[in-house]
């Protein structure tokens, strides 16, 4: 068995470029990987909704698919609502015909 034999690569594909490479060996280091990702995503969406309480949306949103949308995309904006982003959304649906 080679040295290299056994490690597996891991990356984050952005558009066409590789961001970054992990080299993982299959003794547990991926499960690692997995739960430090989970642990970031739960951190990430945490924020978000910190965000989304502090603008007041949970009390004053309207019951509808704009105001549900937008708590969504917010919460999922998470740390992104601080540097600026202020997701907003507007659902139209087509009217029955009478």
């Amino acid at each position: 068995m080679t040295p290299a034999a056994g490690l597996f690569l891991a990356g984050m594909i952005l558009g066409n470029r590789i961001v970054l490479w992990f080299r993982l060996s299959p003794t547990g280091t991926l499960e690692r990987m997995r739960r430090l990702m989970g642990l970031l995503v739960v951190i990430w969406l945490a924020i978000g909704a910190v965000a989304v309480g502090q603008r007041g949306y949970f009390g004053s949103s309207p019951q509808n698919c704009a105001g549900v949308a937008t708590v969504t995309v917010t919460v999922v904006a998470g740390p992104l609502n601080y540097l600026g982003v202020n997701p907003k959304v507007k659902c139209r649906f087509p009217q029955p015909s009478s």
